[in-house]
């Protein structure tokens, strides 16, 4: 089974501290830590370790984080082909400060709005070749309705994780 992951490839700086800080506190961290993340790219990452051919759609930047998530994916087993790195643009990164037990996360899109209904329509093609596509809302919003509505029109399951929580139509 073939399918492709149109979602989100973030830089995970996770600093662990004895609480989260309060508003406008300053309090001293513990340690942090430097892991490939985002929600696609997870999920990309999981679906390879149930042994199926998985490709990867999104934005990297073409600074040494996407250098290192680029690495991570295909580590992984994924295929990253159609991952598209772009100039003068950061990458993502989510920003994860964990402390009793709990946890709070900013995420700095970075690449990842590049991820539009353009790029889709650039790899539309491709994409309609996958036996599935799975999405998630760390892209923009119109390109999450754009795939699904394009997958539905040619009869390819969409799976979508509605992470983080937003509104959707």
């Amino acid at each position: 089974m073939k399918i492709a992951v149109i979602g989100s490839i973030n830089m995970d700086m996770t600093l662990s501290a004895p609480r989260i800080p309060l508003k406008g506190e300053t309090i001293l961290g513990d340690s942090i830590a430097y892991a490939p993340g985002g929600k696609g790219a997870n999920q990309a990452v999981a679906i390879a370790r149930q042994g199926c051919e998985v490709w990867m759609f999104g934005c990297v930047g073409d600074d040494a984080n996407g250098q290192i998530l680029l690495k991570g994916l295909e580590d992984n087993g994924v295929h990253t082909e159609y991952v598209r790195m772009v100039k003068d643009v950061p990458s993502g990164l989510a920003v994860i400060t964990v402390g009793e037990s709990d946890n709070c996360i900013v995420v700095i899109p970075g690449a990842n709005k590049l991820v539009d209904i353009p790029y889709i329509q650039e790899m539309l093609p491709v994409l309609l070749t996958f036996d599935a596509v799975v999405i998630q809302l760390e892209i923009p919003l119109p390109t999450v309705e754009f795939v699904a509505q394009s997958c539905y029109f040619h009869r390819i399951p969409v799976f979508l994780n509605p992470a983080p929580a937003a509104a959707i139509p």
